[in-house]
C-alpha cells in the first residue's frame, strides 16, 4: 500500500451510487466498484416473479366505509399499516372489514 491509499476516496463524487454503498459499509478509503454481471437483471426478474407469482396478498386489508358527500360508502382497500384512508383521509374503523371478509353490493360494485 502507498501513502495515498487512505486519501483515494476522498476524490468520489458523494452523488455517486457507488461512493454512498462505500460510505454506508465503511469503506471510505480505496476506489471500489460493483461489477456488474450479464445475467443481473434476469435474476432480478425471476425473483420478481418468485415473489409475487401467488399475487398480491390482501387477505390483511380492510376496506374504509368512511361516507362521502352522497351518502355512498369511500369502499377504498387500504394496506394493514394505514390507519388513514388513503383516498378520504378517514381512519380506520374498529369495525372495518378486511378484503377477504368484504363482500360488496350490487350499489358499491367494487370487486375484491
Amino acid at each position: 500500500m502507498d501513502m495515498g491509499f487512505s486519501a483515494s476516496g476522498k476524490e468520489l463524487d458523494p452523488r455517486n451510487p457507488d461512493a454512498r454503498i462505500q460510505r454506508a459499509l465503511g469503506l471510505s478509503c480505496g476506489a471500489f466498484s460493483f461489477i456488474e454481471r450479464k445475467d443481473d437483471e434476469e435474476v432480478y426478474k425471476d425473483g420478481r416473479q418468485q415473489k409475487y407469482k401467488d399475487g398480491e396478498d390482501t387477505s390483511k386489508d380492510w376496506i374504509c366505509l368512511r361516507s362521502k358527500a352522497n351518502g355512498e360508502p369511500c369502499g377504498e382497500r387500504n394496506f394493514p399499516r394505514n390507519e388513514k384512508c388513503f383516498r378520504c383521509s378517514g381512519l380506520r374503523q374498529s369495525n372495518a372489514p378486511l378484503v377477504k371478509d368484504y363482500k360488496p353490493n350490487k350499489i358499491d360494485g367494487r370487486k375484491f
